[in-house]
């Protein structure tokens, strides 16, 4: 999918978004479906989206962020039905 059809998709569902730049490099699309935040990962100057991602925890002895990834965006509707 790509970032336009995306932003168009949210849109179409009334759902908020923010285009987040990391480092000039990452970039994510954020938004929220029923109190849980997704990120649509892509880099800057291309349209596909690389992945979809939500943030579950981060793990203070690895230093790392525990995320769950989704395949595409119908995954990321049915993970926020649950």
């Amino acid at each position: 999918m790509t970032t336009t059809t995306l932003i168009s998709k949210l849109g179409k569902m009334n759902i908020p978004y923010t285009i987040v730049d990391f480092n000039g490099y990452n970039m994510d699309i954020v938004f929220t479906i029923n109190g849980k935040t997704f990120k649509a990962g892509f880099f800057k100057g291309d349209t596909l989206i690389q992945d979809y991602c939500r943030d579950i925890s981060f793990d203070n002895t690895s230093q790392e962020i525990i995320r769950s990834i989704y395949k595409n965006f119908a995954a990321v509707l049915r993970a926020a039905e649950r």
